[in-house]
């Protein structure tokens, strides 16, 4: 199928998806702005060194994981994931640390209160 073909399915409204390479080649066609895509975690690197702008469910899950309360699987199925494991995977890959650490991190920075000089009177 022809990228010509592929956009006039898409201006339709007919659901495209692509197994293996065929995400690159729908990025590459434009079909994927401003939709949600994901790829397999192992080729996820590379798909984002190419297609920077497309970690948006990744994108949205760290505000999820950061400002609620939301559990992990919460925010994978909240981003479109069907797994916490595959959710995980990806996450790990474009932020370097699992969403648990996210979290918990997060939270511990929260405890800690607000920062000396938020509290500090002016002088005088």
């Amino acid at each position: 199928m022809s990228v010509r073909e592929l956009h006039c399915l898409a201006s339709r409204g007919v659901p495209i998806a692509g197994i293996g390479t065929g995400a690159y080649v729908m990025a590459k066609a434009g079909l994927l702005d401003g939709h949600h895509c994901t790829v397999h975690w192992e080729n996820m690197a590379g798909f984002r060194e190419v297609f920077p702008d497309l970690d948006v469910r990744l994108r949205r899950a760290r505000i999820l994981l950061s400002q609620t309360s939301l559990s992990v699987l919460e925010v994978a199925v909240a981003c479109g994931f069907a797994s916490a494991s595959h959710f995980a995977k990806c996450y790990r890959s474009l932020f370097g640390r699992p969403p648990r650490q996210e979290r918990t991190e997060e939270t511990r920075a929260r405890r800690s209160g607000p920062c000396p000089a938020a509290t500090q009177q002016p002088a005088g």
